[in-house]
């Protein structure tokens, strides 16, 4: 992981703290090394991991040659449910904390991130993760971080 997308996790999970003192927060390596959730782990809690790896795109103009990097960054609130988890399960908390946390996130600078320049988010409803053999809901913010930088010559 690159030192860009460890401060941007780093700084996401101690904004979380931040809004939510007290809240569970953990901080995932990413989502194929560790599930999101597990049979140990007490709920509500947040799970915050890079959803997927960073995408590199050719940026032209300028004087020197730059790349622009984007960085996924997930923000999972997760709840204990009574049945099996669907759609109904998307309740008033569970929205108010996934709007809580794209309000936070969106357009924030992130405190000890100075390379961001900008960022997207996108919000997914309820769903179950299918992890840890118990009855869980997730509510997923779906951040996207975006930095400049100059192309390293190979």
């Amino acid at each position: 992981m690159s030192a860009v997308a460890t401060k941007v996790l780093d700084a996401v999970v101690a904004a979380v703290r931040g809004l939510y003192p007290g809240a569970r927060v953990r901080r995932r390596r990413n989502s194929k090394e560790t599930p999101m959730v597990s049979a140990a782990d007490s709920l509500p809690m947040f799970s915050v991991s890079c959803g997927e790896p960073e995408s590199v795109e050719e940026l032209c103009g300028g004087s020197a040659p730059k790349v622009l990097v984007k960085y996924p960054v997930w923000v999972a609130y997760l709840v204990s449910t009574a049945s099996q988890p669907n759609t109904a399960d998307d309740t008033p908390d569970v929205r108010e904390k996934r709007e809580a946390i794209r309000r936070l996130l969106h357009r924030f600078p992130l405190s000890g991130v100075p390379e961001l320049n900008d960022v997207f988010a996108g919000t997914r409803a309820a769903f179950a993760p299918g992890e840890a053999g118990k009855a869980v809901v997730a509510s997923v913010v779906a951040m996207t971080f975006e930095t400049k930088e100059i192309r390293q010559s190979a």
